[in-house]
């Protein structure tokens, strides 16, 4: 959880520059906890 805070931080931060990179990031993240939960 504290790495995702961070990341949305570095979003809220610098949010027209990490844009593509925030999202593909969530993506990631979000589908790594549907296979540990899943899985």
């Amino acid at each position: 959880m504290l790495i995702i805070e961070k990341e949305i931080n570095l979003f809220l931060r610098y949010k027209k520059r990490y844009l593509k990179h925030y999202f593909f990031f969530i993506q990631l993240i979000h589908c790594n906890i549907c296979e540990e939960v899943f899985l």
